[in-house]
């Protein structure tokens, strides 16, 4: 009985410490992303058209029509996602940026963007006002992306879409780990169920911008596919893809196609 009790004590210890730690984390991730203006100036030179070619693609494939709509972009940085769909499919949309730094709220001021500071995790926002709420590249900067994916889904209309575009982890191009591939078996054998809360977590870097230095969650593509299962609703598109070259024939074939360096995914919501 003494060894259970210290057992459980133990753990209890482990669950104590691996919280503090993710406050500890949230705090400087706070501080990075309100203070760092070269980390959003980089990202202002770097998220242009091309950056969102793909995404651009899958939206008229599926016929996604803005027109008259209201979107959310969460995470939204610069407002250079919005500003894109605006060239590409017209000023006919009302969209509002998301983002947990002020510094945003200059960019979107210069492009006439209307912008909020909101926490993912947390949408200052009602139930159900926005036809399309898209997060791209951002979930692998939250602690808690499930909770993110969630308030995503909440503030959508019935019939409204959710586009979540993130790096996916089970790639041994994103972790330059050939065992990648064991995790994906393991992934069909083991997790026919399961969350974005089963994602693992990085060590974060908040000295180094861009890329994925500043990542703190690994997100797996199958976890992605599985929280969008999950949801009331229909799961419309699921993708990994890799940049050019021989990858790009690869992801034809199924398997391969979960080893994809980015993965996305494209919700209908009931």
């Amino acid at each position: 009985m003494e060894l259970v009790i210290k057992k459980r004590e133990f753990l209890l210890q482990l669950i104590m410490s691996a919280k503090s730690r993710d406050k500890k984390t949230e705090k400087e991730l706070k501080n990075f992303y309100q203070t760092e203006k070269e980390y959003f100036f980089q990202m202002e030179r770097n998220h242009e058209r091309q950056y969102y070619a793909p995404i651009l693609k899958i939206l008229k494939d599926k016929k996604i029509s803005f027109k008259g709509k209201k979107i959310l972009d969460v995470g939204s940085g610069t407002g250079t996602f919005i500003e894109v769909l605006r060239k590409v499919f017209g000023d006919s949309f009302e969209a509002v940026g998301a983002d947990i730094s002020p510094i945003s709220k200059e960019f979107h001021h210069q492009k006439k963007i209307k912008f909020v500071i909101a926490d993912a995790n947390k949408l200052p926002l009602k139930d159900g006002d926005f036809d399309f709420v898209s997060s791209i590249d951002v979930f692998e900067h939250l602690l808690n992306p499930q909770k993110a994916l969630l308030e995503m889904y909440r503030v959508t209309k019935k019939g409204g879409f959710v586009l979540v575009r993130t790096r996916n982890y089970r790639s041994p191009l994103s972790t330059g780990s050939l065992s990648s591939v064991i995790e994906v078996l393991k992934g069909f054998v083991e997790n026919k169920n399961g969350d974005l809360r089963e994602t693992g977590k990085l060590k974060s870097n908040l000295v180094t911008w861009g890329g994925d230095e500043d990542a703190v969650s690994a997100i797996f593509a199958d976890k992605l596919r599985l929280s969008a299962e999950n949801l009331q609703g229909e799961l419309l598109v699921f993708k990994t893809w890799t940049k050019g070259g021989f990858w790009q024939i690869l992801n034809k074939i199924p398997f391969i196609s979960l080893l994809g360096s980015m993965s996305l995914v494209l919700f209908k919501k009931a």
